[in-house]
């Protein structure tokens, strides 16, 4: 009969060990499990840190070349405001040159109407001539 009960206790502390085996097991499996879920989501954050940083990057790079254009469209314009002051000078310097033309073309217009005149006055001073011989 002892012996009875002590193969039912001894049985009883094997399942008991057993369960408690299979308990720490499944706790074991549950923390590894963890682990690597909370390895996965450092590697997901690592990624996502990577991604943000190059994201920052390019933006830096991209903001980088906007001021490139900017300083190039800066340029263009001190460029353009240089031309147009100078096509604006060779603009007034014709516009002189025009000016000047018009006034020799005057002067030479008095100077041919002199002329035509003086002409004239000798016409009439040859007709009084040859009138005066007749």
């Amino acid at each position: 009969e002892k012996d009875k009960q002590n193969e039912k206790a001894i049985s009883n502390l094997k399942n008991k060990f057993e369960k408690e085996i299979i308990s720490l097991k499944n706790s074991i499996t549950d923390k590894e499990n963890e682990k690597k879920l909370k390895e996965q989501q450092l590697k997901n954050a690592e990624v996502e840190l990577q991604n943000k940083h190059d994201t920052e990057t390019e933006l830096k790079n991209m903001i980088k070349e906007k001021e490139i254009i900017i300083q190039e469209i800066k340029k263009d314009n001190e460029e353009l405001k240089l031309t147009m002051a100078t096509k604006g000078g060779e603009v007034e310097i014709f516009s002189n040159l025009m000016n000047d033309t018009k006034s020799e073309n005057q002067q030479l217009k008095i100077e041919i109407q002199n002329y035509k005149n003086e002409i004239d006055g000798l016409q009439e001073s040859k007709k009084k001539i040859n009138s005066n011989l007749e």
